[in-house]
């Protein structure tokens, strides 16, 4: 077998930094998602009569079918927050602990 020479491994390096580099928009143009209107957050949640056909769902071993009825819109716009880091729940939440988060 050939040693791998050094303009292999510059090759290798570069496209390892490039797929770390531009990650982000590589998951987004692998995975499927759709575009979604900017929520209103002036208004009141609206709860309507939706069309969904009824579906399957898997979960423990039991089928499931489901039937939406309805469709739920509720939208909120964040005015502050605050690290939750009190208290027994707080150690459910360590990632307000790492420097630079949020």
């Amino acid at each position: 077998m050939a040693t791998w020479n050094s303009r292999t491994w510059t090759l290798i390096v570069a496209a390892a930094v490039l797929g770390f580099v531009f990650r982000n928009p590589l998951t987004l143009a692998v995975l499927h998602h759709e575009t979604a209107p900017r929520p209103e957050v002036a208004g009141e949640p609206v709860q309507a009569a939706d069309d969904v056909k009824p579906f399957e769902h898997v979960a423990g071993g039991k089928r499931y079918r489901i039937v939406p009825r309805f469709r739920w819109d509720e939208s909120a716009r964040v005015m502050s927050e605050e690290p939750y880091s009190a208290g027994a729940a707080g150690a459910l939440i360590p990632l307000w602990e790492i420097e630079g988060y949020a």
